[in-house]
């Protein structure tokens, strides 16, 4: 019970959930399909921005399944013509990486990864070997629906593109 938790227990409780983002330039919204976090959440929050930080969407990357339905996102969510960009999942990895690949899987489902696509931290944690290109095209903000198709290793990649270049 979150309201009987102590300060050190629930902080042990939030640094060890799987539930909190370890991405400090990421926000997650969850929800089950069809329950309307893209047509709701996405025009509410950019109707905020629009309002009281419009720069923040003067030049937005939208990212979706495909390119068509991430024109469809961002119409849908007012974000004003000609203020951004649509990708589909490829095609924003392969901006914020264009050596980017999709990862090969086993028969198990478990993706496979070879000795050089991955370094090993001081505190053991397995991260992509990626260095943030280099680039003119920076964008004001990275909007992305159906985040459950990207992995990991994608994660990561945005949130170290998007520290970089201040977004």
């Amino acid at each position: 019970d979150i309201l009987a938790a102590t300060k050190e227990t629930f902080e042990l409780t939030i640094k060890n959930s799987e539930m909190i983002p370890r991405f400090s330039h990421i926000t997650f919204m969850e929800g089950i399909p069809g329950a309307g976090k893209s047509a709701a959440v996405d025009k509410l929050t950019v109707a905020f921005l629009l309002k009281y930080f419009p720069e923040t969407l003067q030049k937005a990357f939208v990212a979706h399944v495909s390119e068509e339905s991430a024109e469809q996102l961002a119409k849908d969510s007012v974000i004003p013509e000609g203020q951004y960009q649509v990708f589909s999942r490829e095609s924003l990895m392969k901006k914020v990486d264009p050596e980017w690949k999709e990862a090969e899987k086993d028969n198990e489902g478990n993706y496979i990864l070879d000795d050089e696509d991955f370094i090993i931290t001081d505190d053991g944690e397995i991260i992509p070997n990626y260095t943030v290109p280099e680039t003119d095209d920076i964008p004001s903000i990275i909007i992305i629906d159906e985040l459950s198709r990207y992995t990991y290793f994608d994660l990561y990649k945005i949130n170290a593109y998007a520290k970089k270049y201040g977004i």
